[in-house]
């Protein structure tokens, strides 16, 4: 009988089974090539396959569904042991949807027979399935805590099945094949709550819908589950109120920005920039969060001919806005934020926004030793997760430009432990 076709074979485009050989004593069937996993109707398939038997052969047949396809069966006469066996077949329209199991089987004059199969799912290609998830969903919660929301999902033919997949593992109680709005749309709710053995995890949901005719779509979504509520360490917000030495603010009209540069950056001290390019320039950070509310102990350092601080207005930039970090592209700039205080924490969190260019993220115990947390040169929300050993007090981190093609921006920076 016929049955839907599973995950994993719907997930892909063609299954690679190369020179792969199923055995029993001296009987040997090698398919040559790759064997299609997904076929639409009037695809015509092919399968070769060398078949060899020491005790010789009598036969070779394909056959689906336990009937023998016709033109399919190669008799042998004397002592064949080994032949080069060929099959092809044209699908149709009435096997959309279906998953055609092609087995082939081998015959030993003594009367031995192995059988080897390659299932087809056949699809169709004139209609199409679709899902739309929220444009805002949590990325990370706490251990315990669930996630809720609709996925929208809309079809040519009508629905046959919404499914939910946890790291690839069905979840049978979320399955829904009945109940729809209507026999096209659907708002699919999924729930979710978090168990003990999600905590520290990143877990990946994909949502899949199909419909009457074998036609599907899948949607992702990414969760982290935290183990307990994270300590917000260090919080590093560059879009605070800044002034220029002999202004009182910047003028922030595109390439405007005037005034000397000025050589404090709260709580400590950064290096000016040196350069001539008149885009960039450096004024004060006032806004700094920290765990315990002791900044005595944060301290900055910085390549000051590299890298600084600006506001200049840029159209690419997605996530940031107002002041931010500025490195010089191919410069290797670096920013230093040394005195982040652990309280004990050891599981770490680093996120923070970038807009072009390329950069190099570590961490080091004493200022000497420096151990990479990530390289990035997307524009997106950049976030990484380390470890340090038990019982550190503090770390520092350092930001290098890494050689990138264009100039490097970057915003928001938070560290987060548990």
């Amino acid at each position: 009988m016929v049955t839907l076709f599973s995950l994993a074979l719907i997930g892909c485009e063609e299954k690679n089974i190369v020179d792969v050989k199923e055995d029993h004593g001296s009987l040997s069937m090698t398919l040559i090539g790759e064997a299609p996993v997904l076929a639409y109707p009037e695809d015509n398939v092919h399968y070769n396959l060398n078949v060899s038997y020491s005790e010789g052969l009598k036969s070779v047949y394909t056959s689906i569904d336990g009937v023998i396809v016709d033109g399919s069966e190669k008799t042998y006469e004397g002592t064949t042991e080994e032949v080069l066996y060929s099959f092809g077949y044209i699908f149709s329209a009435e096997q959309i949807g279906q998953s055609i199991d092609f087995v082939f089987t081998a015959e030993g004059v003594d009367g031995y027979k192995h059988s080897i199969d390659y299932p087809v799912y056949v699809r169709s290609i004139s209609e199409t399935v679709t899902l739309s998830l929220p444009e805002e969903l949590p990325s990370e919660v706490i251990m315990g805590e669930s996630v809720e929301f609709d996925v929208k999902v809309s079809t040519g033919y009508s629905i046959a099945k919404i499914r939910t997949f946890k790291n690839g593992v069905e979840l049978a109680s979320l399955t829904k094949t009945e109940g729809f709005a209507s026999n096209k749309e659907d708002a699919y709710h999924f729930v979710y709550t978090t168990t003990s053995e999600d905590g520290g995890k990143d877990i990946a949901f994909v949502f899949e819908v199909s419909d009457v005719k074998g036609n599907f779509g899948t949607a992702d979504y990414k969760l982290h589950v935290r183990k307990g509520e994270p300590k917000a360490l260090y919080s590093e917000i560059f879009d605070t109120q800044i002034s220029i030495s002999g202004t009182i603010a910047f003028d922030t009209t595109e390439g405007g920005i005037s005034g000397n540069t000025a050589t404090q950056f709260t709580p400590a001290n950064i290096s000016s920039y040196n350069g001539d390019n008149a885009e960039v320039t450096e004024g004060i950070k006032e806004g700094l969060t920290v765990y315990d509310g002791d900044k005595t102990f944060i301290n900055y350092t910085s390549d000051g001919t590299q890298i600084c601080l600006s506001k200049y207005a840029y159209s690419s930039m997605k996530l940031i806005s107002g002041t931010y970090a500025w490195a010089r592209r191919a410069g290797n700039g670096w920013l230093n934020i040394a005195g982040i205080k652990l309280h004990g924490c050891t599981d770490l969190t680093l996120a923070f926004d970038q807009c072009g260019g390329s950069v190099k993220v570590e961490y080091s115990l004493d200022g000497e030793s420096w151990t990479e947390i990530c390289k990035s040169s997307t524009t997106d929300n950049v976030r990484s997760d380390f470890t340090v050993q038990s019982g550190t007090e503090s770390i520092q981190i350092r930001f290098t430009e890494d050689s990138g093609s264009a100039h490097l921006r970057f915003d928001n920076i938070t560290l987060k432990g548990e």
